[in-house]
């Protein structure tokens, strides 16, 4: 902290502020954004550190953050967090607004379209997100022709809206059984 200044805190390293350096720096268990040996409370963004991703928000890892983010810079993007690092192992469904998404490596799919095995129930995904095939038959007829292997395995597709679990059978939607 710049006791001439208190609002400013700079980033040292044996005594001397490092003012070529940008990135994260940890201080008091907490990491924040330094640029140009300043620290940047302005910063609002996804940074690299360590080959880790990480969502900083006011100058700081946002690390009471977790599920879906929507990256600042790149409006099209969404990224799955915990604790404000980005989930790159993690492929699945992650919940958002009460609606249901596809995620690999921690970054959310919106061109994605298939079937996703999720907590032992599956899912059917288009545009990287879960689809309502109990209101459509059209999506569920669509659906098992391009996926034939869960059709003959008579396997179910999950309709998360109603908590239902159904299957598909031309031409017309069964209910099998409730959850």
């Amino acid at each position: 902290q710049d006791p001439a200044n208190p609002e400013d805190w700079y980033y040292l390293a044996n005594g001397q502020a490092q003012l070529d350096y940008t990135g994260l720096a940890e201080y008091d268990g907490e990491w924040f954004y330094v640029e140009e040996g300043k620290l940047d409370i302005n910063m609002n963004a996804f940074v690299w550190c360590d080959n880790y991703l990480f969502f900083v928000g006011a100058g700081r890892i946002m690390d009471e953050v977790s599920g879906l983010v929507q990256d600042p810079a790149n409006p099209e993007d969404w990224y799955y967090l915990a604790n404000g690092q980005v989930q790159m192992d993690y492929t699945g469904l992650a919940e958002y607004d009460g609606e249901w998404f596809y995620v690999e490596y921690g970054l959310f799919m919106n061109d994605y379209e298939g079937v996703v095995d999720y907590n032992n129930a599956l899912f059917y995904v288009i545009n990287g997100q879960i689809v309502n095939l109990t209101i459509d038959q059209g999506l569920c007829n669509r659906a098992m022709a391009n996926y034939p292997y869960y059709a003959a395995q008579r396997q179910y597709v999950t309709d998360y809206i109603n908590e239902l679990r159904w299957y598909c059978e031309v031409p017309q939607l069964v209910l099998d059984e409730q959850l």
